[in-house]
């Protein structure tokens, strides 16, 4: 299947289509022996094919050294594992 990135299980809203792919992908682990096998499921993207030509453009957001959390709880529980010495990750990097 050739689909647009991140649309690998079918185009939203095609149940008919997600169900096929799903199922084929379950059909290859009892089916495919070696690997770089290649099967064809004869699916296409709906519509024209300019989203081959469209730039996705640049997503990924500069780096930062200032941490990045999901949440407020998220901080408080981070900084809290800081605290008490127990981060694996900056171990030794800012003086513990």
């Amino acid at each position: 299947m050739d689909f647009p990135l991140g649309h690998t299980a079918g185009p939203p809203g095609d149940p008919i289509a997600q169900t096929a792919i799903v199922g084929a992908a379950l059909d290859c682990l009892e089916r495919v022996r070696s690997p770089g096998t290649i099967i064809d499921l004869d699916l296409a993207w709906p519509g024209d094919r300019s989203w081959k030509r469209a730039d996705a453009g640049e997503t990924r957001k500069p780096r930062d050294d200032t941490p990045q959390y999901q949440s407020d709880d998220d901080r408080a529980a981070a900084e809290e594992v800081h605290r008490a010495g127990r981060c694996r990750l900056c171990l030794g990097i800012d003086g513990q």
